[in-house]
């Protein structure tokens, strides 16, 4: 029987990946942070695993490299994929480095990750131009691209709905934590809110919420607070019409 284990922080990131693999593998598993894909990862074997980098407890790139000291004792190599919304100079070179066999942007492209897996599965990996599926529709200024979303998910409406209404759960109370880590001045957190939309949201093709998180997210600490207000503000409008946007479907 052949087992992933996906390992993200955000229920609506786990259930997206859940969509694009669920006809590889028989069994899917989940962790929320990276320790406890380590301990998952010390009590079975997985033929596969999808590593979110930025997670609570111990991020991607940690988890990798405590998973390789683990199998290289009993001589053993799971294919680790990593997958990130960061822009960070040389962050794939990174997380190749820490043990990590291929690393992937955010949103995900479904049929790269599938290619990916299957030929890391197979032994047959080549790397490949690390592209995603953003430049499809970044200049878009649609709410949420229903046409794009469903062919992420394979045509599974029901999976798409279901993630989406997820996220949307989510959203509310991401968007009310983060205008209060702003009001506080704590930066050091609101950007790792911002970073958390706004993965999930380009996953969803939510384009317009990605863009004004991706400002919060790269803030600088001289960055005014007002200006900071100013982009939380935004952001509630852009969720509002998400949510008008995708209730057709709901």
């Amino acid at each position: 029987m052949k087992r992933i284990l996906i390992v993200d922080d955000v229920k609506a990131n786990q259930l997206l990946l859940q969509a694009y693999t669920v006809k590889l593998f028989e069994q899917i598993e989940f962790a929320d942070n990276g320790l406890t894909a380590y301990e998952m990862c010390k009590q079975k074997e997985y033929d596969a695993i999808i590593m979110d980098i930025q997670m609570p407890v111990i991020n991607g790139i940690d988890a990798t490299e405590l998973i390789r000291k683990k199998e290289n004792s009993i001589n053993q190599k799971t294919p680790i994929i990593g997958i990130t919304a960061s822009s960070q100079f040389n962050y794939e070179m990174q997380c190749l480095d820490r043990g990590m066999d291929a690393v992937l942007f955010k949103p995900i492209s479904r049929k790269i990750l599938v290619q990916e897996i299957e030929d890391l599965i197979s032994g047959n990996y080549k790397k490949t131009e690390n592209q995603s599926s953003y430049k499809e529709y970044e200049n878009s200024s649609a709410p949420f691209n229903f046409e794009k979303a469903l062919d992420e998910f394979a045509g599974e409406k029901k999976i798409l709905i279901e993630t989406l209404t997820r996220f949307v759960e989510d959203l509310e109370a991401q968007i009310f934590e983060l205008g209060e880590e702003i009001k506080n001045e704590n930066l050091i957190t609101a950007r790792k809110i911002a970073h958390k939309i706004r993965g999930a949201s380009i996953n969803l093709t939510a384009k317009p919420l990605a863009d004004i998180a991706e400002l919060i997210e790269e803030s600088d600490d001289d960055t005014p607070n007002d200006i900071l207000e100013h982009y939380h503000f935004l952001m509630k409008e852009r969720k509002t019409d998400f949510v008008n946007t995708i209730s057709t479907i709901l």
